[in-house]
């Protein structure tokens, strides 16, 4: 997968703050987007979303990533 499509996918999570709608915006299911964001996870071995109640709010991680995705281009 790209890194752009990864960047992607974590800022369309954080953004709308859950799985469910994120994915229903990017056109691919729920579970796929769970799968993925759970895979980044561990292979970073840093938690990118709190997980409260169903509200997903981004960690600090995160943040480093929406920084240098708006350096990537328009319309992310």
């Amino acid at each position: 997968m790209s890194e752009l499509k990864e960047q992607r996918y974590i800022i369309e999570i954080a953004k709308v703050q859950g799985v469910a709608k994120a994915a229903e915006n990017l056109f691919i299911s729920q579970p796929a987007l769970s799968k993925f964001l759970t895979r980044t996870e561990e292979m970073y071995g840093v938690q990118l979303f709190e997980r409260i109640g169903k509200k997903m709010i981004p960690t600090y991680a995160v943040f480093g990533i929406r920084k240098t995705d708006r350096k990537t281009g328009p319309g992310l």
